[in-house]
C-alpha cells in the first residue's frame, strides 16, 4: 500500500468589514498603485535587475528609490526617488515592490516585454495603469481579534497614515491553518481576501490509488430539480449507492425571476447590475453548498478519488459549443471548480473525463436512450428529460445514468486484473 504523503493547500477566506465610507480606502488604493506603478517603471528602464535573487532584488529597489544610511548621511540622493507621494511605510513599500516585481515576472513570460518597453517611456501615466489591491504585510495591521471579529488596519487618508479598527464578518479560521497576507478589496463593499495555508494529510495521485482498488464518486450534473447526482463504484465498476443532490428547481425559479427583472430593466433603458449581481451571488452559493455536500459526503464514506465531466472547451457532437454552458441555465462548471480545492484540502482528487456520448447512452448495454419527464408519462421525449429508456428496457433515472456513464469511463483508463 502506498503511504500517504504530506503537503499543503492555500484557500482563501473573505471577510466583509462593516464600514459605508470608502474614502480612506480609497485613497490607499490609489497611493498603493502609484508605489507599484513606480517600481514597475524602474524595471521596465533596468530589465537586467530581474536577474537578481528575491532579497537581493528587493533590496536593490529600495536602495534606487529611497537610498541608504550611507546615502543619506553623505547628502547623496538616490537614483528614482518617490517623489510626489508621502511618505510610504515600510511593509507598505515593500509590498508594492513584490507586486511590481510579479506584474513585471508575468510579462515577461508572455514574452511581451521588449514591445511594453518601446511603447511606454514615460513612468508618470504608469499608475493609470494598475488597479491592483493593496497587501497587507504584517506591519501594516495589528490587534487581528478572532473572538469578536474586529481588526486594526493602517490607512492613508490623504494626508498622514493612520489607524483604525474595523469590525468584520465571515467564518472562523481553522485552528490549523496558517494565515498569510491579507489583501484589501474594494469594491461596492470592503472585503478582506486572507489566504490560509493548509496541511494535505494524502496528496497520492490518481493512479496511485487507483492501484490500490479505492471505490469512486462519479458526479453528473442534470439540469432539474437534483443540481447534482453520484454514482459510487467500485473497482470492478459496479454500483454501491447513489446519491441525489436536490435544490435544482428552487433555483432556478430565483434565476427565472432575475432574469425577467433583468430583461425588463434593458428594456427601460435602465441598468441591471444589480440583478446580475444578485444572480452571480446567487449561483456562488449554490455552487459552494454542492461542492461541500459532495465533500462532505466523501469523507463520510472514506471515498478518495471524485470524477465529473471535463466541460472546459467542450464541444457538442456537430462541432459547436457544448449547449449547457448558460450562467442562467446549468452551475456545474461552477459547482466543479469549487469542488476541486475543497476535495484537495481534504486529501481527495477529482479527476475528469471526456464528455462525449456520457449522457445519450445506457450505462448498462451501451445502446442509445431516450430521455422524458415524468409529466409526459413515457409519449413525449426531450432531451433534456429527468428519465431514460434504451432499446432493450434499460431504464431509470438520466442523471443517475450519466453518474455511471462518467465513472465506467474513468475506470476504463485504469485496466487492472481485478476488473
Amino acid at each position: 500500500m502506498t503511504q500517504n504523503r504530506m503537503g499543503h493547500t492555500t484557500i482563501t477566506y473573505r471577510y466583509r468589514l462593516y464600514e459605508k465610507h470608502q474614502a480612506r480606502f480609497q485613497a490607499t488604493k490609489l497611493l498603493y498603485n502609484q508605489v507599484v506603478g513606480h517600481y514597475y517603471g524602474i524595471l521596465e528602464k533596468k530589465p537586467e535587475l530581474m536577474q537578481l535573487s528575491g532579497h537581493e532584488l528587493l533590496r536593490e529597489l529600495e536602495r534606487m528609490s529611497v537610498g541608504t544610511k550611507d546615502m543619506k548621511a553623505t547628502g547623496q540622493k538616490p537614483e528614482y526617488p518617490l517623489e510626489g507621494v508621502t511618505k510610504i511605510p515600510l511593509y507598505f513599500r515593500r509590498a508594492a515592490i513584490n507586486n511590481a516585481v510579479g506584474v513585471m515576472r508575468r510579462e515577461m513570460e508572455k514574452g511581451e516585454q521588449q514591445e511594453i518597453c518601446k511603447q511606454r517611456v514615460h513612468q508618470g501615466d504608469m499608475p493609470e495603469r494598475f488597479q491592483l489591491s493593496p497587501v497587507y504585510y504584517k506591519g501594516m495591521y495589528r490587534n487581528w481579534e478572532q473572538n469578536d471579529k474586529s481588526i486594526e488596519l493602517k490607512l492613508y487618508d490623504g494626508e498622514k497614515w493612520c489607524w483604525s479598527r474595523y469590525r468584520y464578518t465571515g467564518r472562523d479560521l481553522p485552528e490549523k491553518g496558517v494565515c498569510q497576507s491579507p489583501m484589501l478589496v474594494i469594491g461596492r463593499e470592503i472585503h478582506l481576501h486572507v489566504p490560509v495555508e493548509l496541511p494535505v494529510e494524502d496528496t497520492r495521485t490518481v493512479k496511485e490509488r487507483m492501484q490500490e482498488g479505492e471505490k469512486i464518486l462519479a458526479v453528473a450534473f442534470p439540469t432539474d430539480d437534483s443540481l447534482a447526482v453520484g454514482a459510487v463504484l467500485n473497482r470492478q465498476g459496479e454500483m454501491q449507492t447513489s446519491r441525489f443532490w436536490k435544490g435544482g428547481r428552487e433555483r432556478n425559479a430565483v434565476r427565472d425571476r432575475y432574469k425577467r427583472r433583468i430583461e425588463e430593466q434593458k428594456k427601460a433603458g435602465q441598468n441591471s447590475r444589480k440583478y446580475q449581481d444578485k444572480t452571480t451571488q446567487m449561483n456562488d452559493t449554490y455552487a459552494h453548498q454542492v461542492s461541500y455536500d459532495i465533500v462532505e459526503y466523501c469523507t463520510e464514506h472514506n471515498i478518495r478519488v471524485i470524477v465529473v465531466p471535463n466541460y472546459q472547451r467542450a464541444m457538442d457532437f456537430s462541432g459547436k459549443k457544448y449547449l449547457h454552458t448558460d450562467n442562467f441555465a446549468w452551475l456545474g462548471r461552477r459547482i466543479i471548480q469549487y469542488l476541486k480545492y475543497k476535495a484537495y484540502a481534504k486529501g481527495i482528487v477529482v479527476s475528469t473525463v471526456p464528455i462525449y456520448h456520457i449522457s445519450d447512452t445506457c450505462s448498462i448495454c451501451g445502446a442509445e436512450i431516450q430521455r422524458y419527464d415524468e409529466s409526459s408519462k413515457g409519449v413525449r421525449y426531450s432531451q433534456g428529460g429527468s428519465l431514460y429508456r434504451c432499446q432493450n428496457g434499460h431504464q431509470g433515472n438520466s442523471g443517475l445514468n450519466t453518474a455511471r456513464n462518467v465513472g465506467k469511463k474513468f475506470l476504463s483508463f485504469y485496466p487492472s486484473e481485478i476488473r
